[in-house]
């Protein structure tokens, strides 16, 4: 394939600006859904002869307000931020998040109209990827620990407690994310 471009300027520099390069075709690759909740084991599938790097699908968030503060299954306070539970028919995590949480309700008192629906997305899912870090960082432990054939000494996988560490990154998440938005500080 040949492209050239021409203007004024390039006219009296001695012509057009040419560029010449060869396309090579290749069939056509189908993308492997991975169902939500679903974990990749980080190895690569093969696709029509190729591999793929394996895909992140979005955890499953559902937004929970005071009214439902009470029900068995959350049992959240004004400092709670997000409930995990195992969802045994995907084989991984539902994310329960309080967007009634008296950080993200001040956070809201204080942003400008245009900007509190952003603020409530830093929330959610500043929240939600904190856990989803504790808890892969849990899991490649329990595995380190299995692999070793090591005994109990380490922390447990334990999504109460994962819940209740996340209700600390509730407090500092929307303002670390603001400031990032802002772009780094001139020194």
């Amino acid at each position: 394939m040949k492209v050239s471009v021409t203007d004024i300027e390039r006219e009296y520099k001695g012509g057009p600006f040419a560029c010449e390069f060869k396309m090579k075709g290749a069939p056509e690759t189908e993308d492997v859904v991975v169902p939500p909740g679903k974990q990749s084991q980080g190895k690569k599938a093969q696709v029509n002869g190729r591999q793929t790097a394996p895909s992140l699908a979005m955890p499953k968030i559902r937004e929970i307000r005071r009214e439902q503060w009470q029900d068995p299954l959350y049992q959240f306070t004004e400092y709670s931020a997000v409930k995990i539970i195992n969802n045994d028919e995907t084989d991984g995590y539902d994310f329960f998040v309080n967007i009634d949480n008296k950080f993200l309700i001040n956070e809201l008192h204080r942003a400008k109209d245009d900007e509190k629906a952003l603020v409530k997305h830093w929330f959610i899912y500043g929240v939600v990827l904190a856990g989803l870090g504790m808890l892969g960082e849990l899991q490649r432990h329990q595995k380190e620990k299995e692999v070793n054939d090591e005994q109990d000494n380490g922390p447990e996988l334990d999504l109460e407690t994962i819940s209740q560490l996340c209700a600390g990154v509730a407090r500092v998440v929307v303002p670390i994310i603001r400031a990032l938005y802002k772009g780094p500080v001139a020194s």
